[in-house]
Order: C-alpha cells, then sequence, then structure tokens
C-alpha cells in the first residue's frame, strides 16, 4: 500500500523501495514482482525494471504486462528492435497482452516515423478490441492513430481519431492527446470545453492535465505569457512529465531558450514517466523521441551550434529512412543550413 501510495504521488523512486520490500516478504509472488518492476521502469531504473521482469520470464510466471518493463528498457538503451520482440511475446500470451502488444508495436513505429505501418497496426488493432468489446483498448488504439495521422500531415483525420477516442472514453489519457488535434483543426472552443471538464475535476492530477490544456490553448491564441502561466499553474498541482514538457514548449516559443532547455533535460531525465505518460501502463514511447529535437531547438536558440547538430543528429539516427515525420525533415534541413 505504501508503494501505491507513493506512486500515486509521483514519488516512483520511493515506490520502487517499498516494492522491494514487498518482495524480501514475499520473493515468489509475480504479481508484486512485475509491480516491482513497473515502479522501476517509472522511477526510470532500466536495468533493473528488465532485470526483474526477466525473472518472471525465466521462471516461466510472466503475465502480458511482464512484458512492457522489458520493452521500454530496451528503448531506453535504444534497442527498438528488442523492444519489438517484447511486444511480440506479450501479443503470444493472451487476447490482453496483443491489444496492449499492438499499441506497443504501433508506438515503436511513431518513434522511428514509420506512420504507414503505425496506421495498419492500428487499425487492426482497433477492428480486434472492436470484435472483442475492449473498449479501453479501441480508444488507446485511436488516440496513436490521431498522432499516426497527423505525422503524415492530415489534421483532419487525426481529429476524427481523436474524436473516435473520446467518444469512447474521456479520461485524461484521451483528452489531453485530443486536445492537440482539435486545436490543429480550428476547433479551439471543443478543445476548450474537454479542458473545463477537467478543471472541474476534484483531483489534483486532473486539474493539471486540465490547466495544459489551457496552456496549448493559449499559446494558439497568441497568448504565450498566458499559457507559460497556466504551465506553472499546472505544476504546482501535480508534477507531471507531460506538464514540464508543455512547459518546455512554452518556453521555446516564447523565445525563452535556457529555460526551455531545463525543462527538456528534466524530461529525459524523467523519461521512464514518459514512456507511459499517462502513469496507465500504456506506452507513448513517440512522446519521449522527440526530446532530441526539441533539445536542438533550444540549444539553437541560445547559440550552441556543436550541441544543436548533436541534439538533431540523435534524434535523426533512430529515423526510418522513409520517415515522414515533419520534425525529422526540419532537423535535417537545419543541419543542411549549418
Amino acid at each position: 500500500n505504501l508503494a501505491v501510495g507513493y506512486f500515486r504521488r509521483l514519488e516512483f523512486a520511493k515506490a520502487m523501495e517499498e516494492g522491494q520490500k514487498v518482495l524480501a516478504i514475499y520473493p515468489g509472488s509475480p504479481l508484486y514482482r512485475t509491480n516491482h518492476a513497473l515502479y522501476a521502469m517509472y522511477a526510470g531504473d532500466f536495468p533493473r525494471a528488465a532485470a526483474e521482469a526477466q525473472k518472471l520470464v525465466e521462471g516461466g510466471q510472466a503475465a502480458y504486462d511482464t512484458y512492457l518493463p522489458l520493452a521500454i528498457s530496451s528503448v531506453a538503451a535504444g534497442q527498438l528492435e528488442t523492444a519489438g520482440a517484447a511486444y511480440g511475446r506479450m501479443a503470444d500470451v493472451d487476447a490482453s497482452g496483443a491489444s496492449l502488444a499492438a499499441v506497443g508495436l504501433a508506438d515503436l513505429a511513431l518513434v522511428e516515423g514509420r506512420s504507414s505501418d503505425a496506421v495498419r497496426l492500428l487499425r487492426a488493432g482497433i477492428a480486434q478490441d472492436e470484435k472483442d468489446q475492449n473498449a479501453s483498448g479501441a480508444a488507446a488504439k485511436h488516440i496513436a492513430l490521431a498522432d499516426a495521422m497527423g505525422m503524415q500531415g492530415d489534421a483532419k483525420a487525426a481529429a476524427a481519431a481523436a474524436r473516435a477516442a473520446l467518444a469512447i472514453d474521456k479520461t485524461e489519457a484521451q483528452i489531453v492527446p485530443a486536445v492537440r488535434w482539435l486545436i490543429a483543426t480550428g476547433r479551439l472552443d471543443d478543445a476548450a470545453a474537454l479542458g473545463a471538464e477537467l478543471d472541474n475535476r476534484l483531483e489534483p492530477q486532473a486539474r493539471a492535465y486540465g490547466r495544459i490544456v489551457a496552456g496549448q490553448l493559449a499559446i494558439a491564441r497568441g497568448k504565450r505569457a498566458e499559457g507559460v502561466a497556466a504551465l506553472r499553474d499546472a505544476l504546482k498541482l501535480a508534477d507531471l512529465w507531460l506538464v514540464r514538457f508543455h512547459l518546455g514548449l512554452a518556453y521555446l516559443d516564447a523565445g525563452y531558450h535556457a529555460e526551455a532547455l531545463s525543462e527538456f533535460d528534466l524530461c529525459v531525465k524523467r523519461r521512464g514517466e514518459g514512456y507511459a505518460a499517462f502513469l496507465d501502463d500504456i506506452p507513448t514511447a513517440r512522446y519521449v523521441s522527440p526530446l532530441a529535437y526539441w533539445t536542438g531547438r533550444a540549444n539553437e536558440g541560445l547559440g550552441l551550434a556543436a550541441e544543436a547538430r548533436a541534439a538533431y543528429q540523435q534524434f535523426l539516427d533512430r529515423q526510418a529512412p522513409e520517415s515522414s515525420d515533419p520534425l525529422a525533415r526540419d532537423a535535417r534541413a537545419r543541419l543542411r543550413a549549418r
């Protein structure tokens, strides 16, 4: 219970420590070992996360979610093929594993800019989820599909996919990503209504997500200072990874490059949270991958040319040759211009 409590307070290292103490009492529990591996993943202790999960695999005790720390630890190490293999093993466990693995594999495709592959995986996964009456699985895939369509430059299709997710459920994991595509298609009032839903919830984390929406809307309306202020208010409610990431973007948009770089550096250090950004064990490595690009932009703004080049190249090193990611195109253009 202490581990769960610390997790909900976003104190992941302490959750990991308490999870270790549980294992000292119940060393043979697959559930507690899986939980410990997940706590370690969120805390950014990827070697421990992988080691604990691997013990369950070798002992024949792995559940489908045992493979998530293995996959994410491989992503953190830059081993995307190994991560894909972990998702493949997850898919073989049961229907729940197959559903989550479809999201994970599509997420990896988006990390590499392979949006067409992601679309194919997600549409097939949605069809299977609908057949299995797995509403939450379908909602997660619609959100990822929105990101895939957006990467292809089709904001209208992205917004349609986001609305499909919202028609299933309106948790933070649907609302916050959907807002991006509603704003991109000029549906600012719809985005504001969703943000208001979050603002009116009692939980501090929900209201922090509402402040993220408010920040995005303010920036879309050209009110940069108001956007930064909304995101700073969000931090007072909950120091979420997504708040830090959006605050970095807001600082960058406002021309405060040093402050942006500080936030992006913190996001890299806390990337264990970013790999499942809504803390629901749904992979979002595609949110973490662009950090190298944004770090390059912040360094460029500070006049740190060598650091900017290195960051852009780091981002591009993970992009597939057929990448459709507009950030990859921009990174290549910036490298050519230097």
